[in-house]
């Protein structure tokens, strides 16, 4: 799922705890971004820029999106955002 990886190779997973819808889109579409930038390959963030790719068949191109979490921390969230933040780590370590 990451594309940073610690000393011993291991991923890391960079997430993000977002409320405003908007800023999560942006965030998706930078990790996505930072994802072909780490394979040399940004072109196909050049054709999203230019309308020749969707939003949604751009992030379909690394599996960063869900890297993302669109919701306000509060007493009432925190347990849920654990949960998924638990599952998306997957024995990873977070930055």
């Amino acid at each position: 799922m990451g594309y940073l990886k610690d000393l011993s190779g291991k991923d890391l997973i960079q997430l993000h705890v977002e409320m405003n819808t908007n800023a999560c889109l942006t965030l998706k579409t930078i990790a996505v971004f930072h994802y072909l930038k780490s394979q040399n390959n940004l072109q196909p963030y050049y054709d999203y820029l230019e309308g020749k790719l969707t939003r949604d068949d751009f992030w379909k191109l690394a599996d960063k999106t869900n890297s993302v979490i669109n919701q306000e921390i509060s007493e009432e969230t925190i347990d849920s955002i654990f949960e998924k933040i638990d599952a998306l780590k997957d024995g990873n370590k977070l930055i």
